[in-house]
């Protein structure tokens, strides 16, 4: 357990541990990065442990990352932005390459970094000609 500042305290003997109401079922996916096909493959997992686990409520919380590095950021949102997921009542958080692509529509300066971690893959699936990935960021040019 850790207080302000990642600094780690002692749990009281008498204070319980933090915990899950017994009717519900919690669901945590983060990383996603543009793989839409191993979403599917996970919520296909998640359905059946749900049919598995009979509780009255059911929660998903996506933690962001939902796009860069994989080929399938667009179709991947377009998915995720069609509402909550049937039966669950569902969180979305957004991550840090969430943010490196708000700050490249914000200022286009630093295009080669958020391109070189993944943008380059997110813009090729809206269509949008850049060059391959390469080592070297400063390698990146959009075409």
């Amino acid at each position: 357990m850790f207080g302000l500042f990642g600094k780690r305290k002692r749990a009281s003997a008498t204070q319980a541990p933090p915990r899950v109401d017994a009717d519900l079922r919690v669901y945590v996916i983060g990383d996603i990065h543009g793989r839409l096909d191993l979403l599917l493959k996970l919520l296909e997992k998640i359905a059946e442990d749900r049919a598995a686990h009979n509780t009255a409520r059911h929660e998903m919380i996506f933690l962001g990352d939902y796009l860069d590095r994989g080929d399938q950021s667009r179709e991947l949102l377009d998915l995720l932005s069609q509402g909550p997921i049937d039966g669950f009542d569902t969180t979305y958080l957004r991550g840090n390459h969430e943010d490196y692509l708000l700050r490249f529509l914000k200022d286009t300066a630093d295009t080669e970094s958020w391109l070189y971690y993944g943008g380059a893959n997110t813009l090729i699936s809206y269509g949008i000609p850049v060059s391959p990935l390469e080592d070297d960021p400063d390698r990146l040019i959009v075409i």
